[in-house]
C-alpha cells in the first residue's frame, strides 16, 4: 500500500501572491463590525508577539493554521499558544 504524504499548509503558500492575500485579509477585517475589531494598538501588540513566535510561518500559525493578521484583528480571538 502506498502512503500519500499530505503537504503542509506552509508549502501550499509557495507561489501565492502575498499582497493579494494581505489585501483580502484586510478586507475581511474592514468588514467586521467595529465592536468585533481589535483596537489598533492592541492589534499591533498581538502581531509583535506573533512575529517573535517560532510557530509563525509565512503569515500562518502552525499551531492552528490561521492567518495571524486575521486572528489578531478579531477581539474574540486568542493565541492558541496562550501568548495573548
Amino acid at each position: 500500500m502506498e502512503i500519500t504524504k499530505i503537504p503542509c499548509r506552509r508549502c501550499l503558500l509557495e507561489g501565492v501572491d502575498r499582497d493579494k492575500i494581505t489585501a483580502m485579509i484586510e478586507g475581511y477585517l474592514d468588514a467586521l463590525p467595529e465592536e468585533e475589531r481589535t483596537p489598533e494598538a492592541l492589534y499591533r501588540e498581538r502581531l509583535a508577539v506573533c512575529e517573535t513566535c517560532p510557530n509563525l510561518s509565512n503569515g500562518l500559525c502552525s499551531q492552528c493554521g490561521c492567518f495571524v493578521l486575521y486572528r489578531a484583528g478579531k477581539t474574540s480571538s486568542s493565541c492558541p499558544g496562550g501568548k495573548w
